[in-house]
């Protein structure tokens, strides 16, 4: 049996870059502590490669693996993405007798577009996120964050803020920075906003991009044992519409957009909550 990988990766800037690619060990940083990783089978994976792209130039690339592949790392090197390392874990693959199979690199015409007509999107890296609410900072850590750029967008799991902090990884949201907010669960106190600008009067529906930082699963090579390690679980919204507020829990906290509900909102400013209420360890803000 042979597995195929697939991806395609597009350069929005008018000079050309270039990523790497590899299936080696792969470091889990904030997802799994500092000294997480995933191993692989080094055996038969491919060696790690170089694909170049000219500015504004999509391609698709196609590899064939001997062994079924955990996770692949692209890094983008010189680059305005934040991380500059993509990681992204398979899930179990899907058997197609039919798969259009290839090996390399093709040049595509154009990329997908990710701005669909009517969609209102707000990151956490816009002027429309705001931290509500903030727990008082102690002496203590004051003294201990007197140098707050040193420690921007590390990701803690192990021991999660107290207060919302910034965290970076590629499984969020983004198109350079893929960023969120995140802060230890609590009991509801404390509180971030999207302020979206609604064009004109009607109804709409409302989604929130889930990140897939709930669990860690851990799988080491010679073995077929899996260790899953949560950490998110329900996640408590407060939406501002024409016909009240509204309080809704998100139970199931799967990767990508969960919808949230359909509601009237006029023109103008619409406001969304999250706050740090949780049965899970951590609260993750990022899109809405």
């Amino acid at each position: 049996t042979k597995y195929q990988v697939t991806f395609k990766v597009h350069n929005s800037e008018n000079v050309d870059g270039l990523i790497l690619i590899s299936f080696d060990e792969i470091p889990l940083g904030g997802f799994g502590g500092p000294n997480a990783w995933i191993v692989m089978k080094g055996s038969s994976m491919k060696e790690d490669r170089y694909v170049t792209l000219k500015g504004n130039q999509t391609k698709e690339i196609g590899i064939i693996c001997e062994d079924r592949p955990i996770a692949i790392k692209l890094n983008t090197l010189i680059s305005r993405n934040l991380p500059a390392t993509f990681i992204r874990l398979f899930q179990k693959p899907e058997f197609n007798e039919k798969a259009d199979v290839f090996e390399g690199e093709r040049i595509l015409e154009s990329f997908p577009n990710q701005n669909e007509p009517g969609v209102i999107i707000v990151d956490n890296e816009d002027q429309g996120f705001q931290i509500l609410t903030q727990p008082p900072e102690s002496f203590l850590m004051k003294l201990l964050n007197k140098s707050p750029k040193d420690n921007e967008y590390i990701v803690n799991v192990m021991f999660p803020p107290n207060r919302w902090s910034n965290a970076v990884q590629s499984e969020f949201y983004g198109i350079f920075k893929h960023t969120a907010h995140y802060i230890k669960a609590g009991a509801g106190k404390q509180k971030v906003q999207w302020n979206a600008a609604i064009p004109e009067k009607g109804k709409y529906d409302i989604y929130y991009h889930t990140p897939n930082t709930g669990e860690v699963v851990l799988r080491f090579a010679g073995s077929d044992d899996v260790e899953r390690i949560k950490n998110v679980d329900d996640l408590n919204f407060i939406i501002y519409h024409d016909d009240g507020i509204d309080e809704i829990t998100l139970e199931e906290t799967a990767k990508g957009w969960s919808y949230l509900g359909t509601y009237p909102l006029s023109q103008g400013i619409s406001k969304i909550e999250l706050t740090d209420k949780s049965k899970g360890k951590i609260v993750y803000a990022e899109t809405a």
